[in-house]
Parts: C-alpha cells; sequence; structure tokens
C-alpha cells in the first residue's frame, strides 16, 4: 500500500464520529422565548434551549458586569439565589438540551441583559432580557373625571404585579381616610381578588359638588394612585387640546365641522352604569361624520358644554374650535337626537 494513502484515510476520519456521521455544530433555538417578566419577590427562569450541544458546554453571563453565573451545572457566584437546572430533552428528540438560570427572590437589580454561551470557536451567544415588575396601583380614567350633579361616583383601583393579593386597600379623600359611616351615607366599597390583578371600587351614591376632590387608593404591598374627580351642575369646562377627561354613561362619539371650519366634539347614548369612556383631545386629523379628513388646528382653546338630563343621566358634549373662521366667535353645535 502506498506511504500517502495509509494516511489519508485516518485524516479523512477525523471528519466522521464514531456512528459515521458528520458531527454537527450546537445551535440555538431561535423559537425560545427572550423577554421575561418575573414578579419581585418570586422566582425568574431565563431557559437556553440547545442543539447538538455535545462535547461543548453551555454558561450564563450577566451583561452588564460580564459575569460569569454558571458554567454547565456549576455555579460562579457567590450569591446563593443564583442556581443553574440542567433540563431534559422534550420528547423523543435527544439532540436537544435545556440549560436554565433561576434567579430566586428576583429583585429590580437583577433585570437587564444575560447571555446564553456555547463553549465553541468563536463563542456562540444568545440573549436574554429580564424585567423584573413591582406591584403597582392605578385608578382608572385619571388623571381626572367629571361627572353630573346626582349620579354616583365609580372609581376602580386596579393592582397589578402582585404575588399575592395586597392585606388591605384604604381609599382616601383629599388625604385623608374616607369613612364609610358617615353622616353623608352613599359610600361603599367593593374589591375583588383574582389572578395577579386585585382591584377595589369606591362607589359614591347622589354625588354632589361639595364630593369634588381628590381621590386615593393606598394598597398594602403598592404605590399611592389618585384621581382628580369633579362634580358638576351645568357648568361649562374649560379644557386645553392636550388635555384628557373622562365621561360616565356615554358610548358615542361624533366630530363634526360646520361651513364655518368649527369642529365639534360630540358624545352621546347613554348606556348603563359603570361604562366609562375616555375622550382625548389631540392636535391631529379626526375622521368627521360626513367622511373626509377634517384639520384639527393644534394649541387651540376649546370650550366643552355638559348638561346632563334629570332622569337619565344624558349626557352632551359639545367641543367648538374658538378660532372660526368667519369672525373669530364660537358657534354653537348641533343638538343630538334624543334616544
Amino acid at each position: 500500500m502506498d506511504r500517502h494513502q495509509s494516511q489519508s484515510r485516518p485524516r479523512n476520519q477525523l471528519l466522521v464520529d464514531t456512528s459515521g456521521q458528520k458531527s454537527l455544530e450546537p445551535t440555538f433555538d431561535h423559537t425560545q422565548n427572550t423577554n421575561v417578566t418575573a414578579l419581585i419577590g418570586e422566582r425568574a427562569y431565563l431557559t437556553c434551549r440547545v442543539r447538538n450541544l455535545g462535547d461543548k458546554t453551555v454558561s450564563w453571563v450577566r451583561a452588564r458586569d460580564i459575569h460569569i453565573l454558571t458554567a454547565g451545572a456549576y455555579i460562579y457566584t457567590s450569591d446563593q439565589r443564583f442556581e443553574a437546572i440542567r433540563g431534559k430533552s422534550k420528547g423523543q428528540n435527544s439532540e436537544w438540551s435545556e440549560w436554565t438560570l433561576c434567579i430566586k427572590w428576583a429583585q429590580e437589580r437583577d433585570q437587564g441583559l444575560y447571555e446564553c454561551q456555547i463553549s465553541t470557536i468563536p463563542v456562540k451567544t444568545y440573549q436574554f432580557r429580564l424585567n423584573v415588575v413591582v406591584p403597582t396601583a392605578t385608578i382608572l380614567g385619571g388623571p381626572d373625571l367629571y361627572v353630573g350633579a346626582g349620579s354616583t361616583i365609580n372609581l376602580t383601583c386596579a393592582i397589578h404585579f402582585s404575588a399575592e393579593p395586597p392585606a388591605f386597600i384604604f381609599w382616601y379623600y383629599n388625604g385623608k381616610a374616607l369613612s364609610y359611616d358617615s353622616p353623608r351615607g352613599g359610600v361603599s366599597v367593593i374589591t375583588e381578588k383574582g389572578g395577579d390583578i386585585t382591584t377595589s371600587w369606591l362607589l359614591i351614591q347622589t354625588a354632589q359638588p361639595s364630593d369634588s376632590g381628590e381621590y386615593s387608593c393606598k394598597p398594602s404591598n403598592a404605590n399611592t394612585a389618585s384621581i382628580k374627580v369633579h362634580v358638576l351642575n351645568g357648568e361649562c369646562l374649560h379644557v386645553r387640546q392636550t388635555e384628557s377627561f373622562l365621561v360616565n354613561w356615554a358610548t358615542w362619539i361624533t366630530l363634526s365641522r360646520n361651513d364655518f371650519g368649527d369642529i365639534f366634539l360630540t358624545v352621546e347614548r347613554v348606556v348603563t352604569f359603570g361604562v366609562r369612556l375616555f375622550v382625548r383631545l389631540l392636535g391631529s386629523k379626526e375622521r368627521r361624520t360626513t367622511g373626509g379628513d377634517a384639520d384639527w388646528n393644534g394649541g387651540t382653546d376649546f370650550i366643552l358644554e355638559l348638561s346632563f338630563g334629570v332622569s337619565d343621566h344624558f349626557v352632551h358634549i359639545v367641543g367648538v374650535n374658538k378660532t372660526s373662521k368667519r369672525d373669530g366667535t364660537s358657534v354653537a353645535g348641533t343638538q343630538p337626537r334624543a334616544e
């Protein structure tokens, strides 16, 4: 046998494994979730799925300080909250392996980028982002709520991202704890706990102008959320275009413009108690009722007239552009049809 032929055979065999097939480079599963959210104080799991790992090693590295946290099953940090978990391949597919970085009692400082690395040459890297959220309280419809005198004030405080429901939720009026058995009467609170959202409703019957003010809810495990309530008794409301406001009972909005260029915002149609609608005046193009686009001038003051029916709490709002093309004065809008 020729000497060169005897040496070429083992050289070719270096390209195959013991099964006679070419070895494959390790790869990441690019369908895995790389944006992970965890609740503060709970466990956070970052799972890296790798195919054809072979004799290579998977490591987890914290990107902000390039700190190697784990390599295989070994831990390389003194922070005992970190743990390396070797997962089993799913189904009968032994080509895949899972390598999970577990952070016990996740804190806000833990959020950021983490890298899953395979010890190839050069190193292969796949990035994950960890978000750590804290319980947050929000009163829907803020920062201002406008209601008519004689109606019911319905405030909804929602607590999100809470691993456990708050032990209590206190309501405040102008900085003082609300009394549910005061001589005024008609004040009640309903609280519902479900999943990771807890909701508390404050109901105030037969609202009067004296009920106007700042209302706040304070859960035991979250921030304080506030809203300003305005009880109107036929007054005109002046707002800037960039402000937003909330109206109870209304679900129908129309936007129109008359022959003089005045733009009218009309809200009508009464619905059941508790339904709310956000009306936002923006410096942008809006569609009017007759079709086409109406130019909404930016930075213009608007007057909003609010009238409330006696029997059915009918709501009618008309926004008038004060810069009329005719003579610079406001022009009254068309009254809505009765329901």
